[in-house]
């Protein structure tokens, strides 16, 4: 999941590492707690705790009040050291930087008279997008995504194919951590180079 040197990967890795220190801090704050710590969707959150829990980095325990309490497995501290050595190495921020340059790629599409914008792919960084839609006039009209399994996510449709979007849209932002150039790709297609836009943290050019 977060084996590569791409600047996604590390931005994951970041995150990643803020919950593993987080828990080491403090094991009984909730996850609502954590996502305002640092500053991301509670759902990011939640896929965070549960793939550290899947692979053994954390453990869960239940306490009193219908609350749980996170610990760091022996695993995890030394997941910990091992992501704190790879991010030391390299200069790139936090997730934050994810944040920032949606922010930045929305008052962009805002410049350009763009209002209704599709997300294309189905992943963190949608909720990463939808939050920083707010401090523009562009509007989340709907997400795209070939593999997706539900009908919809963050309170928006989800469409598996561009012929079936039926929401207005006249632009497009790359949110897929998978595959983002496939999406780029067909995005530009459907609306040219001016309308979609792929933010730098996915190591492409989306003008």
């Amino acid at each position: 999941m977060m084996d590569s040197d791409s600047p996604r990967d590390l931005s994951r890795s970041r995150v990643l590492l803020e919950l593993l220190e987080s828990v080491e801090r403090d094991g009984s704050g909730s996850q609502r707690e954590r996502a305002v710590e640092f500053g991301v969707a509670l759902g990011l959150v939640n896929a965070y705790l549960n793939y550290c829990i899947k692979k053994g980095l954390i453990r869960v325990k239940k306490i009193p009040a219908r609350r749980y309490a996170y610990y760091l497995t022996p695993k995890g501290f030394t997941e910990k050291s091992r992501l704190a050595v790879t991010l030391v190495s390299n200069s790139f921020h936090s997730f934050r930087l994810a944040r920032n340059q949606y922010t930045e790629a929305f008052q962009k599409f805002q410049e350009r008279g763009i209002r209704r914008v599709i997300l294309v792919g189905l992943s963190e960084l949608a909720e990463v997008a939808v939050l920083s839609v707010a401090d523009s006039e562009v509007t989340v009209a709907g997400i795209i995504d070939p593999t997706a399994s539900v009908n919809r996510y963050l309170n928006l449709p989800v469409y598996s194919d561009w012929k079936d979007v039926s929401c207005g849209y006249d632009g497009a932002i790359i949110t897929d951590l998978i595959d983002p150039s496939a999406g780029l790709a067909a995005a530009i297609a459907i609306l040219g180079e001016n309308h979609v836009l792929a933010p730098p943290i996915l190591g492409m050019t989306g003008e």
